[in-house]
């Protein structure tokens, strides 16, 4: 990844950031309530990337994932579920989301996470291309998971080495 770019914990102070990004991008709003509980979580892995070159140290990315147990996954597998990740738009293709889900497998590789899964949009291509690059596979489907508008999720998996 470029060395303008940082990549750490989401902190208390970064929330508003993230927020921001939120609606910037589109994603799937969540209450800084929400986002505040998480980052306390112990089971929580949320890392922001910062874009050290722009006048503020602007947040220009993050990943929020959570380690778990799933049902769609074999009993006793320790799992991680990536909730969101999201990175500016102007800034894409520029690997920083590739560097955020790299940062993310390796800390779960140290933790004994086996498997990783994520849901996303049936028509997000691109998404979906992104994972794959990064060894996730589609392994269900969830009709009419999300709403505004209606539509399916694949649930995608993707093996953590250990």
């Amino acid at each position: 990844m470029n060395p303008r770019f940082d990549i750490s914990k989401i902190d208390q102070i970064d929330i508003p950031a993230v927020k921001m990004l939120e609606r910037e991008t589109g994603l799937s709003s969540w209450s800084e309530e929400d986002y505040l509980k998480l980052i306390q979580e112990k089971n929580v892995v949320c890392l922001k990337v910062i874009d050290t070159k722009s006048q503020y140290n602007d947040l220009v990315g993050f990943v929020v994932s959570q380690m778990m147990i799933s049902d769609y996954l074999p009993q006793g597998e320790n799992t991680a579920e990536i909730y969101n990740i999201c990175v500016s738009k102007n800034l894409r293709k520029q690997g920083i989301g590739a560097a955020l889900i790299g940062n993310l497998l390796r800390k779960y590789r140290k933790q004994t996470v086996e498997t990783v899964w994520l849901e996303v949009r049936e028509s997000n291509l691109n998404a979906i291309r992104f994972y794959e690059k990064r060894g996730f596979k589609v392994t269900q489907t969830r009709k009419k998971y999300y709403s505004r508008p209606s539509e399916s999720a694949l649930i995608m998996v993707a093996k953590v080495a250990i």
